[in-house]
């Protein structure tokens, strides 16, 4: 009898984790996902995902900051990082960087 509440515990133990970590997981993927989404519907989107410890995401940035400031109205343009933002990043199935999603 001990052993079959000893499994019980347990079991009840790794569904609350679990629970918890998904309900976690859920909070993050929310926000982030607002990063993408954008207030501008009738507008293009562009995302540059980089990082600051990029090299070719450094040499990147002037032109997307020209970018940004060319479209300014016409089109929104949002540079992320993707060590802040990793399930955005997943969720884009980003593998290089900088990579631009237009």
């Amino acid at each position: 009898m001990k052993k079959v509440l000893r499994i019980f515990v347990i079991s009840m133990l790794i569904i609350i984790i679990a629970g918890i970590w998904g309900y976690k997981k859920y909070q993050i993927n929310n926000s982030q996902q607002k990063i993408a989404q954008t207030e501008f519907k009738n507008m293009p989107v562009l995302l540059e995902f980089s990082s600051d410890t990029c090299y070719p995401c450094k040499q990147m940035k002037p032109i997307i900051e020209e970018i940004k400031k060319d479209y300014e109205g016409k089109a929104e343009v949002r540079i992320i990082d993707v060590y802040e933002n990793i399930e955005l990043a997943e969720k884009y199935n980003i593998r290089l960087i900088p990579t631009q999603i237009f």
